[in-house]
């Protein structure tokens, strides 16, 4: 029954509410396996995807390209951030000061968690590009902080 139901969307589908069908997850890893192609599906729920059983090892290295189109409402923006985060995508990184105060206002950093991601859409396509291009320090950051959280224990 799944697999007649994802036939349904050959070329993909935004899949809202997913943890209320986590059989449907395994079907989802098999056709996104064998179509080999990034960014047919966009999982959504209301809770956070690491809840829904299965779903961390479903989505491992299938998680596609999303593109947000501007003019984004602070409401729109800050959902779209929440799925990037859940989708382990992103990073929201809150500012450590000693003074308690300052960590109230200073604004968060935002990091992808995949350098390679990040290089691809500032338009790097080849590694003698990064030499030179503006972005290399905040990828090279980018980078660290994806190594270090790998490497943390859980």
């Amino acid at each position: 029954m799944a697999r007649g139901f994802l036939a349904r969307f050959p070329d993909g589908a935004v899949l809202d509410e997913i943890q209320r069908c986590p059989a449907l997850l395994s079907w989802l890893q098999g056709l996104v396996d064998e179509r080999r192609r990034m960014g047919d599906f966009v999982l959504t729920g209301s809770r956070q995807f690491e809840l829904a059983h299965g779903l961390t090892q479903t989505l491992a290295g299938r998680v596609g390209r999303l593109e947000l189109l501007l003019p984004l409402s602070a409401t729109t923006a800050r959902q779209w951030l929440s799925v990037l985060e859940a989708s382990y995508l992103m990073l929201r990184l809150p500012p450590y000061h000693q003074n308690i105060g300052k960590r109230l206002v200073k604004t968060p950093k935002l990091y992808f968690l995949d350098a390679g991601l990040a290089a691809w859409l500032a338009g790097i396509r080849a590694p003698a590009q990064l030499h030179t291009h503006a972005l290399r320090g905040a990828l090279f950051e980018t980078w660290v902080v994806s190594e270090v959280l790998t490497s943390s224990p859980a």
